[in-house]
């Protein structure tokens, strides 16, 4: 338990405000996972949040919360939020999701029932409106509302499922993983920064091959990232694919670097859709390939420009760290300009993931790329 997140809760509390741990963190908690973010639900309005709490700071234009700093780490506090009432307005709702309501109506807002447990550290009490604890305890995903209604009301929480499986090793509800494979098309037309998201959170997985394969499954890249999807069409595109990303996790730290873990997405698709896998030189600009492999990293995986540019740099370096021996002949002057490249320390952590290169290369190569960063 986050002692800074408690002392937050009982300020609020004593301030006569209903205050509650919220979401991910009590799921995580349920089932002995440490939680990554303590995020807290409460009563009062934002101004009085900021009032209440030191160094605290309302965010957000359609979703106003509060963001407190405690040394390195950020703790949210949202106020309890409802859907409005069908004649509430007339005139159209106005902007923003910032109609406040109760605990119980903030919970049925939410997607999965494992995320709209709320806890009251102070009376140690788990407060449960929609049957969220047996379904954590029974390892289960499941929509609160309609599957039907929520996923045409927001596709990306098909990839939101898919994720939550994965990272807490649950099943997914039958209904709920029927509506996903039915909706499935939906993701073609969802908006490309929220699915980038998904994305990352996928490949942040402790076994991003398996998210990715049950995806398969339900037919979500034949919408979404359709090159992908004719990797999975072919055994042995497939093998060369999943080999790859498997790696991944051995060179992912922090999980923060989104160059490493989209440059290995795209080396892993890159390598396995290539007419000649062996081959050095695995990105060719000379040929409509490149043209549609950097259309899909942009416009199907929303990899940004400035990413794009030095992941492109890294993977084209492949073919210069497979001849260290040119490297060495080079002048003191000419050397270092390589090993200052911003794409070098990238360009190492690919040859890894890739396997390509002989082990006393990627040695060679993990020792300049050590004596670089010390």
């Amino acid at each position: 338990m986050d002692h800074h997140a408690v002392g937050m809760v009982k300020h609020l509390q004593k301030a006569g405000h209903t205050a509650y741990l919220v979401g991910g963190c009590v799921r995580d908690l349920l089932v002995d996972q440490v939680p990554k973010d303590f995020d807290i639900g409460t009563s009062a309005l934002p101004q009085e949040v900021r009032k209440l709490i030191n160094f605290a700071f309302i965010i957000g234009k359609r979703f106003r919360l509060t963001l407190v700093k405690r040394g390195d780490r950020q703790y949210e506090i949202s106020t309890f939020r409802r859907e409005a009432d069908p004649d509430e307005f007339p005139e159209g709702i106005p902007f923003g999701d910032n109609i406040f309501g109760t605990p119980e109506q903030d919970a049925f807002r939410r997607d999965f029932t494992c995320n709209a447990l709320f806890y009251d550290p102070v009376k140690d009490e788990l407060i449960d409106f929609v049957d969220g604890q047996q379904d954590v305890m029974d390892h289960v995903i499941r929509m609160i509302g309609d599957p039907e209604k929520r996923l045409t009301e927001d596709p990306i929480r098909i990839l939101r499922a898919l994720r939550f499986a994965h990272k807490l090793h649950f099943k997914l509800d039958a209904k709920l993983r029927h509506k996903m494979h039915d909706h499935a098309e939906s993701l073609k037309t969802s908006i490309l920064p929220r699915k980038r998201e998904e994305y990352l959170k996928l490949l942040r997985l402790s076994d991003a091959v398996a998210a990715f394969r049950h995806g398969h499954d339900l037919q979500l890249w034949k919408y979404a990232l359709p090159k992908l999807n004719t990797v999975y069409e072919n055994e042995e595109h497939l093998d060369i694919f999943e080999e790859k990303l498997h790696r991944l996790v051995t060179r992912l730290i922090d999980g923060s670097d989104t160059c490493l873990l989209l440059g290995a997405f795209m080396l892993a698709l890159i390598r396995a859709r290539s007419k000649n896998p062996n081959s050095e030189e695995i990105i060719n600009h000379s040929t409509e390939e490149y043209t549609r492999v950097e259309n899909f990293a942009k416009k199907d995986l929303g990899i940004f420009n400035w990413e794009w540019a030095r992941i492109h740099k890294a993977i084209s370096l492949q073919k210069t760290l497979a001849k260290p021996e040119e490297f060495m002949r080079k002048g003191h002057r000419r050397k270092m300009a390589f090993l200052s490249s911003d794409a070098f320390p990238l360009a190492v952590d690919l040859s890894f993931i890739d396997a390509h290169l002989d082990p006393d290369i990627l040695d060679y190569w993990d020792e300049q790329l050590s004596l670089l960063r010390h």
